[in-house]
């Protein structure tokens, strides 16, 4: 029973990932940033459950934020892990995301969302 419950984690991650990438790539309304914090407060609580299945090995955090005009959401979950693990933070993560928070057609909410982070 304890497999399908982390298949089901990220399972759900992945989806909500999904999301994210489409309500990123569009221009912020009240409404999509609304989904976008409600999606980011599920999976910032999955974030742990994620670490001990070893997302973050499988897929490094360098691999998720490295695809961050394509793939804006996962770029976002990469950011959030970060917060949650500081540790985690290498120089090359710093340069990746100063350079990710310096695009201008980088999403506010990723953006703020680094901001947050102790670089």
């Amino acid at each position: 029973m304890k497999d399908s419950a982390r298949k089901g984690t990220v399972a759900a991650t992945v989806n909500n990932i999904v999301t994210l990438n489409q309500l990123l790539r569009v221009a912020p309304t009240d409404n999509s940033n609304q989904k976008i914090d409600e999606l980011s407060e599920a999976i910032k609580k999955l974030l742990p459950s994620l670490r001990v299945v070893g997302m973050f090995d499988f897929f490094t955090a360098t691999e998720w934020l490295g695809h961050d005009e394509l793939q804006p959401g996962r770029a976002l979950v990469a950011v959030y892990y970060l917060q949650q693990y500081p540790k985690d933070i290498t120089p090359e993560f710093k340069a990746q995301l100063k350079k990710i928070e310096g695009n201008k057609s980088t999403h506010p909410k990723i953006r703020a969302a680094i901001k947050n982070l102790s670089l």
